[in-house]
């Protein structure tokens, strides 16, 4: 750390204040976010926090740190920022994260969150122009992160419908037995119409883009020779794959 560090308290650094009660009967369902301990609860059609708003979990997820970036409501579920006191507020977001701030809260029966017990916490904190250099490092980082959690999302649904296409509706095997003219079992004949229109548009077309009603991939599946072209019975299982 630079000399330019400052060791402060919490509290001289930002202040907070304790959220607003808001009862769900009460939300409007506005476009201004209800921030609760957990994130957005609902919404409302009035604002407490000029965006960016950061907020800790005071009851329920205690210590837990959320930033909105539009205006919004700091529910009594939190406490919220409500002086930045010339500190960078994205800063303050991430470095909130590392204070551990779940184990100053008290009580017994419903643990809390008191800002009188986080304000006089020592901390070290950067000059402004330093705050805002590792603030758009980490908000790049968080960026990166969400990009990454979404493929995820996207590649995880693309498996299960692939699965369910093969596994389930017997996509591959339906194809086959079109294509070689065998006969389709009356349980699966609904979905070997559907097979059909898209066997009939994939041959008039050079390139299809469409999906069927149930999510089905209706591109030329490249593994169709791994898979038979006739269906079985099985008195435990229906019909199957041959």
């Amino acid at each position: 750390m630079g000399s330019e560090w400052k060791n402060t308290t919490l509290g001289e650094v930002v202040n907070f204040r304790r959220g607003h009660d808001l009862p769900k009967t009460k939300m409007t369902g506005g476009n201004i976010p209800v921030m609760g301990s957990n994130g957005v609860i609902g919404f409302h059609d009035t604002a407490t926090s000029k965006a960016p708003g950061v907020t800790i979990g005071r009851s329920g997820n205690v210590g837990n740190p959320q930033l909105c970036e539009v205006d919004s409501w700091a529910h009594n579920t939190t406490l919220y920022v409500d002086d930045f006191k010339g500190n960078d507020p994205l800063f303050i977001f991430h470095f909130l994260k590392t204070l551990n701030l779940e184990n100053f809260r008290g009580g017994s029966a419903v643990p809390t969150l008191n800002r009188n017990h986080i304000h006089p916490i020592d901390v070290t904190i950067p000059p402004l122009p330093e705050q805002k250099r590792i603030a758009h490092i980490l908000g790049t980082l968080d960026d990166k992160i969400e990009l990454n959690r979404k493929m995820n999302a996207t590649l995880e649904a693309m498996a299960q419908a692939l699965f369910k296409s093969w596994f389930v509706d017997f996509d591959p095997v339906i194809d086959n037995a079109l294509r070689a003219g065998n006969p389709i079992p009356e349980p699966l004949q609904q979905r070997a119409e559907t097979r059909r229109k898209i066997l009939g548009e994939r041959s008039s077309s050079c390139v299809t883009t469409s999906k069927d009603g149930a999510g089905a991939p209706s591109l030329p599946d490249p593994h169709s020779h791994l898979f038979p072209a006739t269906f079985t019975h099985s008195e435990d299982l229906g019909w199957m794959p041959e």
